[in-house]
């Protein structure tokens, strides 16, 4: 089974998490930027983070 990273792109906050053994687990939330790129950059960011704990696919 693969661990999943999941998002919860809101207008005030995103919230992420790591799907694992049929359970959520949640790391945390940022704001969620106005630009476009900054929000580009902050899923860069938490999935380079994550991807360092737990290896993930895709």
């Amino acid at each position: 089974m693969h661990e999943l990273i999941v998002i919860d792109v809101g207008g005030t906050t995103i919230k992420f998490g790591v799907f694992h053994h049929g359970k959520l687990f949640k790391f945390g939330s940022v704001p969620t930027p106005a630009k476009l790129a900054d929000f580009y950059e902050v899923l860069t960011k938490k999935s380079k983070l994550y991807n360092k704990n737990i290896p993930f696919k895709g």
